[in-house]
């Protein structure tokens, strides 16, 4: 008895090629869009961490002023210690804002521009320590008076308004995107699960027909 070969029909071939073909692609999209809700979610946690840092660092410059104002008025070595700790961590807080604006050119501008504003305040700082310990109260009495320091801190608050409304912008736009990504990755999922389905019913129909017409 000789073997019996089962021949498809070119409809179904047609037919399963064209079911194939669709759920490779709709599986392809959907992982592409769950790579971009990935990104665009990766970028709402970035501008969120920018904003953290620029707050950070306004705080701890004006630690670093409170501080020094204190021993101006007081002369008290205490106050140092804070001054001490503020100064010693807006340098590590600069650099880690310049490693997070890496790819954003205008943020990378502004990154420089405020290091810059902060390091003139510093250095006006420092200038006010020396005056208290080398020409007394009433000296360092007038540096606070004249207020030196004030367009300093103007400008390195104008910097960081900036660079926040930036990280806003930016928030908002990837926020937007992710909430297209969500959709479309949840619409390129069903099509994927029914293209699916639909493949395996159609294996399924194929195989019991053949099945059936082996037993006649």
């Amino acid at each position: 008895m000789g073997t019996r070969h089962w021949h498809l029909p070119r409809s179904i071939v047609l037919a399963l090629s064209a079911a194939l073909i669709t759920l490779l692609f709709t599986t392809y999209r959907s992982l592409s869009e769950t790579r971009a809700l990935l990104e665009d979610t990766t970028s709402v946690v970035h501008t969120h961490e920018v904003r953290e840092r620029l707050d950070e660092l306004a705080l701890t410059v004006n630690n670093a002023e409170t501080a020094q104002r204190a021993f101006l008025l007081t002369g008290n070595d205490r106050y140092l210690d804070p001054y001490n700790t503020s100064v010693a961590r807006i340098g590590p807080a600069l650099a880690q804002l310049g490693q997070l604006a890496a790819g954003n050119p205008r943020q990378l501008v502004r990154v420089d521009e405020l290091q810059r504003h902060v390091r003139a305040r510093l250095a006006e700082l420092d200038r006010g320590l020396a005056v208290r310990r080398e020409r007394g109260l009433d000296e360092a009495r007038a540096t606070l008076v004249a207020d030196s320091g004030r367009r300093t801190m103007e400008d390195i608050h104008g910097v960081v308004v900036d660079m926040r409304a930036e990280e806003q912008a930016l928030r908002t736009e990837a926020s937007r995107q992710a909430a297209t990504g969500y959709r479309r990755a949840v619409i390129s999922e069903a099509i994927t699960a029914v293209a699916g389905v639909a493949l395996l019913l159609a294996i399924g129909l194929i195989v019991n027909t053949r099945f059936a017409e082996r037993q006649q």
